[in-house]
């Protein structure tokens, strides 16, 4: 078996935070996207070929999708591209942002958990507080379908 050598070969991208955006808005913190020199070429190309005048259709680029979600309101630390990033629908696949709840001007954006392809991230609304989830966070819970077909949470205690 062949000994694995790690080496950096991800490249660093920041876009700063400023008054300029890709969109209309202010970037509110830095976007910055992590990748390899072959993903690096194809989101550099994606990018200067949605600027070439005549170009329609199609999806935003995956660098404009970073800056976009940077301006959103109530983001914090940075909007980051994962390493597999490319274009999605609002936000970039694989682009990570963390909002301040705290703070009302805040978003929750479905397009920022993979609504398009059900791909195991979920987005749920409840009327539970956190001082009724806190007493039962930890117990082992099933989902199983009742009479009629909705989802119903089985408690295993």
């Amino acid at each position: 078996m062949q000994k694995v050598v790690w080496k950096r070969i991800i490249r660093e991208h920041e876009l700063p935070s400023s008054k300029i955006s890709f969109s209309q808005q202010c970037i509110e913190v830095e976007g910055i996207f992590y990748v390899n020199q072959n993903l690096e070429k194809l989101m550099l190309e994606e990018l200067r070929n949605s600027c070439r005048p005549g170009t329609v259709g199609g999806f935003l680029p995956g660098v404009k999708q970073i800056a976009n979600v940077a301006a959103l309101p109530g983001i914090v630390g940075r909007s980051v591209g994962l390493p597999d990033v490319h274009s999605g629908y609002g936000f970039a696949i694989g682009n990570m942002a963390a909002f301040d709840m705290a703070n009302p001007k805040s978003v929750v954006s479905p397009g920022g958990v993979g609504f398009d392809i059900n791909c195991g991230v979920r987005l749920l609304r409840t009327n539970l507080r956190e001082q009724d989830v806190l007493p039962v966070k930890d117990y082992p819970v099933m989902v199983k379908p009742d009479k009629r077909g909705s989802a119903v949470l089985v408690n295993f205690y």
